[in-house]
């Protein structure tokens, strides 16, 4: 099954089928309609859904790169290549067939485009008016697009993606857990995981696979209540003083349940918790580390799976990062480093002409390796020995597509860092676009609960630590006690 295929199935909430429905049937020549929505809802796989069905020919483009120097790069079926955003129309219609039927145009990520959308829009008119069966445009994006007075004023359709409602939730998360077992989720748990995703599907597929995992490794058919409090603080944590110590707390119940109880030769030092205690049952054979030999884009498809992102193993390469506005980096450092660094990392262990696995959590004495879908608690020094010394880790990018933000970011970046902001420290939104010294005062605040350096400068660092303490990155472990694991703050 092909990507355009596989995204053409997913999340099929009877919200999104009345705003396909109400697309095709409203979106008429010369329109242009916002399709907005959290990130993470939906909007990308319902636009591909509504390609995939509809009623004439559909291509779906996706924006991409710095705010003054976009490029258009082609999602969906469409013989072109990618293209500068000031040449678009040009190489975008004569991409398109010439037979007499609609056509319509989807945008992706157009966020990125805001500086351009209102030439963009009105050259999509013109050209709209010369194509006898009719031409459409859809956007993709946040609501923050309304905001500029520019574009709100040529846009005929704004169309809100809804949350999905109780059941469709409780049905979606199941539907994630599919693997042939019998694992059930209980209401109030979904109903939860839904509140704290607020409207991520991709964090709620991740809630769901986790859960799976957690129950068939310790043999049950669902979790209990504290199971589930543990799953909900690791995946999706809320703001408050006891973040950092729920984070640990789950985590250690995740690596020991599938450590221990799924594997008999890796065993931490600490007897099993009473409440994980199972009845004993006849064992399974041992399984060694040295049989779990993975392929490469396995691992990049578990390194993908922790930044929330099901991508299919012939696409887990790092040049595909970008579609998810990620930054693929690889390169040799040492634990330290990387455990500074505070992201899972794939590394290679040289074992069966190639160990790959994916880095969830650094002590001084052991780490923990998620390899096809299982834990495996192995000593720092094993590991060491066995590591060759390089790394594959993932970044999420500003929307100029840096990893920081200062007073010469474009507007978009500017309300995109407020907006995190203000949603990690509860407060107002400033979306005028502009760095003002109510900017700088959030960034120290935040920098201040964060045990960082106080600058109101939001580096890499700073933002890594925002982006992971909204639930959209995820966090290595990191125990470890070297005074050496500090990365340096930059705001470059």
């Amino acid at each position: 099954m092909s990507s355009t295929e596989r995204q053409s199935t997913l999340y099929p909430f009877s919200g999104y089928e009345l705003i396909k429905t109400f697309i095709v049937q409203e979106l008429r020549s010369g329109s242009v309609g916002l399709l907005y929505g959290a990130p993470g809802c939906g909007k990308s796989t319902l636009a591909h859904q509504l390609a995939a069905g509809y009623p004439g020919h559909a291509c779906v483009w996706r924006a991409g790169g710095e705010a003054y120097r976009c490029r258009m790069m082609p999602a969906a079926p469409v013989n072109a290549e990618p293209v500068a955003i000031t040449q678009f129309w040009q190489h975008a219609m004569s991409a398109v067939p010439e037979a007499e039927q609609p056509v319509l145009f989807i945008i992706d990520n157009a966020d990125v485009l805001s500086r351009h959308l209102p030439v963009l829009i009105h050259d999509f008119r013109q050209l709209a008016a010369s194509r006898q069966a009719g031409v459409s445009l859809l956007l993709a994006g946040s609501k923050s697009l309304m905001h500029y007075r520019k574009i709100k004023s040529q846009i005929d359709y704004p169309i809100g993606m809804p949350l999905p409602d109780s059941d469709e939730t409780h049905a979606f998360m199941l539907h994630q857990m599919n693997e042939g077992e019998v694992v059930s989720l209980r209401r109030a748990f979904t109903d939860r995981a839904a509140n704290a995703a607020r409207g991520n599907l991709a964090l709620l597929s991740r809630i769901a696979r986790s859960a799976y995992q957690l129950a068939l490794a310790g043999q049950m058919t669902t979790l209990t209540a504290r199971q589930e409090g543990q799953l909900l603080n690791l995946l999706a944590p809320q703001r408050s003083a006891a973040r950092c110590g729920s984070l640990l707390a789950l985590y250690a119940g995740l690596a020991f349940t599938v450590g221990w109880l799924s594997v008999d030769t890796l065993k931490p030092a600490l007897p099993v918790p009473g409440w994980m205690m199972i009845p004993t049952e006849e064992k399974e054979p041992v399984v060694d580390i040295t049989d779990s030999g993975t392929h490469m884009r396995d691992a990049m498809q578990q390194l993908f799976s922790t930044w929330g992102y099901d991508v299919l193993p012939e696409e887990a390469w790092c040049d595909q990062a970008g579609r998810a506005e990620l930054a693929c980096e690889s390169g040799k450092a040492s634990l330290n480093d990387l455990a500074g660094r505070g992201l899972p990392w794939m590394a290679q262990l040289r074992i069966n002409k190639g160990l790959h696995a994916v880095v969830m959590r650094m002590s001084d004495t052991e780490l923990d390796l998620l390899i096809a879908g299982k834990t495996w608690t192995v000593r720092r020094d094993w590991f060491t020995a066995h590591w060759d010394g390089n790394y594959v880790l993932m970044e999420k990018q500003t929307p100029d597509g840096k990893m920081t933000v200062s007073d010469k970011s474009s507007p978009e970046s500017i309300v995109w860092l407020d907006a995190l902001l203000s949603r990690a420290l509860n407060v107002p939104v400033d979306k005028q676009g502009e760095w003002t010294p109510a900017l700088t005062e959030k960034v120290k605040l935040f920098q201040q609960r964060e045990n960082l350096r106080q600058d109101g400068k939001p580096g890499k660092r700073t933002l890594l630590r925002l982006q992971q303490a909204l639930g959209e990155a995820p966090q290595l472990i990191n125990e470890s006690t070297s005074d050496t694991v500090a990365i340096k703050e930059s705001a470059k």
